[in-house]
């Protein structure tokens, strides 16, 4: 399948091609409403060496590149064949949108044809229909997104709906708005969000203008409900994810979230501003359970210490240190409350792994890098190199 096509009825006004700023359509609520949407996508289309042809009923119109020089740079210069054979030089170039990737042009040309009531269909178009606007695409690039199109237009209905919000079970990278993407997110999420009952500004290119209003409504409709799934899905969201990252400390949960975070272990809750959420509306700081270490376990501690001391890292005693057997399974330390905690069962691993933990704990406190990120690899690296410079007595 090499082509595709966008149809609905109605004869499409040709001042729409030639005309920015217009924006008319017939049905309420229209997606669309710059004004610029199919110039754009015409002429990104072209850059990409795609065919873009626009049927108005019966007549013909193709749409292709001319070089021309504009002062002194080099342009190609969109021009309009019409059906009796003649040539126009529309006012753009093929430079407009020039930073639009292959899926914001088709969606430019799907958000037209869903406000005029059309669709968007497979299939070479050999004749136009005489009361329909057809505008068909060719090419590679077009037909890819056209396979991957679940990825702009959300489809299917959503699990939850919650203040304004409809939340899909899937995975994303993607925000929507009104079931249109409007960029990514600014981490993958581990459900799909579209914005539907709130308003939200877009920029011309149709991404969202203020990305921090939209993970607002996110927030609000996540602390607001009352699905237990739903607030599940929260809690448990992983580090890395964008449901881990928000921060819901000043919002106003449901009885149900604040239910949930009482019957749920906080060590295992990557979103720590649940965690602070939860103390501020319950007035309770919630901590892990220290426990005395022994004899032995001070030792080791101590000689933990004073090795990283030794390699340039005296200031790690700095930080309160507790013990705890409370800190979760497999968890062998965490930073928390601006302070470092270590698992008891730490120290049945050895000096060197108390060490390390002690260094890693830090390293987190001190400089706020996170677990598995690149900002924590090169900070451990360049650890690795200065205390090799240190012992050969000599910087690389």
């Amino acid at each position: 399948m090499k082509h595709i096509h966008f149809a609905n009825d109605g004869l499409i006004d040709l001042r729409a091609v030639t005309v920015f700023g217009a924006s008319s359509k017939v049905g309420a609520n229209p997606i669309g409403y710059f004004g610029t949407g199919l110039k754009y996508a015409i002429a990104v289309s072209l850059r990409l060496g795609c065919k873009i042809t626009l049927w108005r009923g019966k007549d013909k119109y193709t749409f292709h590149a001319e070089p021309t020089r504009i002062r002194v740079d080099d342009f190609d210069i969109v021009c309009m064949t019409h059906p009796d054979g003649t040539v126009q030089e529309l006012a753009f170039t093929t430079e407009l949108g020039k930073k639009w990737e292959p899926w914001q042009a088709f969606r430019e040309l799907w958000c037209n044809a869903i406000d005029e009531g059309g669709v968007v269909l497979q299939g070479h178009v050999t004749d136009g229909d005489e009361n329909r606007t057809l505008v068909e695409l060719e090419g590679e690039a077009m037909v890819d997104v056209y396979n991957h199109r679940d990825n702009i237009m959300l489809m299917g209905a959503p699990k939850w709906f919650e203040n304004g919000v409809e939340i899909h079970y899937k995975k994303s990278n993607h925000a929507y708005y009104r079931n249109v993407r409007v960029g990514d997110s600014e981490k993958p999420t581990m459900l799909t969000y579209n914005v539907v009952g709130h308003g939200m500004d877009l920029t011309e290119d149709r991404t969202l203008k203020y990305g921090f209003l939209w993970n607002s409504k996110i927030k609000r409709a996540l602390a607001e409900s009352g699905d237990e799934q739903l607030l599940k899905e929260l809690i448990d969201a992983p580090e890395g994810s964008l449901e881990a990252a928000l921060d819901f400390s000043d919002e106003d949960p449901s009885p149900a979230l604040l239910k949930m975070l009482e019957d749920e272990d906080f060590r295992a809750i990557q979103n720590k501003s649940l965690v602070r959420m939860f103390q501020k509306q319950k007035g309770e700081v919630i901590r892990p359970k220290t426990v005395k270490v022994d004899t032995n376990e001070e030792m080791m501690l101590r000689r933990a210490l004073s090795f990283l001391a030794a390699i340039g890292y005296d200031d790690i005693e700095k930080y309160v240190i507790n013990i705890s057997d409370d800190l979760g399974q497999n968890i062998l330390g965490r930073a928390y409350d601006g302070e470092i905690w270590l698992a008891r069962q730490t120290f049945m691993k050895g000096t060197k792994m108390v060490a390390g933990t002690l260094f890693e704990e830090w390293v987190h406190l001190h400089h706020g890098f996170h677990d598995e990120t690149r900002a924590l690899q090169d900070f451990f690296l360049d650890a690795m190199i200065t205390i090799g410079e240190k012992l050969r007595g000599e910087p690389l």
